[in-house]
């Protein structure tokens, strides 16, 4: 029996995924192919580059900015973006995810300023995300998505023709239709950096000629080309809107966010329709980029998924093989 756990996005919830994969590693649940969306396709490429689950907490909590305490001269701007424009406050850090396009919006203002053709297609360039993903694939002899050690499926959406573009380990097997497109040949950090391109937010990822945007706006969850790819049991974590009042949506990252999230809602309730298990750690009250709440999420995702176990237990069959380890 082949177990696919499918990841969803959500911004700096994503590292939520962590903290599960570390609860299924401790109970000994065999994850035979992963995929995931957007933050989860970090979370995912690394395990299926062979990442424990262990490892791959220790990199997302280089970027908590709660547990760096060195003062940082270059991060004097992105500070005063965040209490002006996002309205709140971050501790200044060594390292971050975010790199906003400074040059980009002050091309566009000088542009719109002298009445040329001006035009802005997102704030953050993503190139920390896709470095930091490359450092590590690379690290692990990972290059090509056909590389990784067990089956992996990153979801982005080409944003012109509103093609799904699927990139996986391998689409032998895969049909493609005009909606979706599956690509085995391409680099694993150009995957996760077009899937985790956020609209508005995030610049778009050039690819191939596509300009390809975050994979949620299709497939928040990407659960069913896990059993496309060959799975037989599905676990889905959903770290997107539960339902829940959010406050304080009142800056554009957070609306863009929220409006992700309940488009997300929607559609999760077509496309989980075979999952076998949907686990739902419900961290709603977590920001989009809000990274000093990295550990918190971590463990959050880890308590919900250890207090599930024996849902998921039952659900996918496990009776006999399935052993703690503590």
């Amino acid at each position: 029996m082949k177990i696919g756990v499918a990841l969803s996005g959500g911004g700096i919830r994503g590292s939520a995924h962590v903290g599960v994969l570390k609860a299924f590693e401790e109970a000994g649940v065999p994850i035979h192919m992963i995929s995931g969306t957007s933050s989860g396709s970090i979370v995912a490429s690394l395990y299926a580059s062979g990442y424990k689950p262990r490892e791959i907490e220790k990199i997302f909590l280089m970027f908590d900015s709660s547990r760096i305490a060195d003062f940082d001269w270059s991060k004097i701007v992105p500070y005063i973006v965040d209490v002006i424009l996002l309205k709140r406050t971050r501790q200044i850090g060594k390292l971050s995810l975010v790199d906003f396009d400074y040059m980009g919006l002050l091309l566009f203002f000088v542009n719109l300023i002298l009445k040329r053709k001006a035009k802005v297609d997102g704030f953050i360039k993503g190139n920390i995300i896709e470095n930091v993903v490359k450092e590590y694939c690379c690290d692990r002899k990972v290059f090509l998505m056909k590389d990784t050690l067990i089956p992996l499926a990153v979801p982005a959406v080409d944003i012109n023709s509103a093609q799904t573009i699927m990139f996986v380990s391998d689409k032998t097997n895969l049909r493609e239709t005009r909606h979706i497109i599956y690509v085995d040949d391409a680099p694993i950090w150009v995957a996760v950096r077009a899937s985790a391109s956020f609209p508005v937010i995030f610049k778009p990822k050039m690819f191939r000629g596509r300009r390809l945007v975050d994979g949620g706006i299709t497939y928040n969850i990407p659960a069913d080309v896990l059993k496309h790819m060959g799975a037989d049991k599905v676990i889905a974590v959903n770290l997107g809107y539960s339902g829940y009042p959010r406050e304080e949506v009142d800056n554009i990252f957070e609306i863009a966010s929220q409006s992700m999230d309940i488009m997300s809602y929607q559609l999760s309730k077509y496309r989980l329709c075979n999952v076998d298990y949907e686990l739902k750690p419900e961290i709603y009250d977590v920001k989009l980029l809000e990274a000093s709440r990295i550990k918190e999420c971590i463990d959050r995702g880890y308590m919900a998924a250890k207090q599930a176990l024996p849902s998921i237990k039952k659900s996918v069959g496990l009776n006999g093989i399935f052993v703690s380890k503590n």
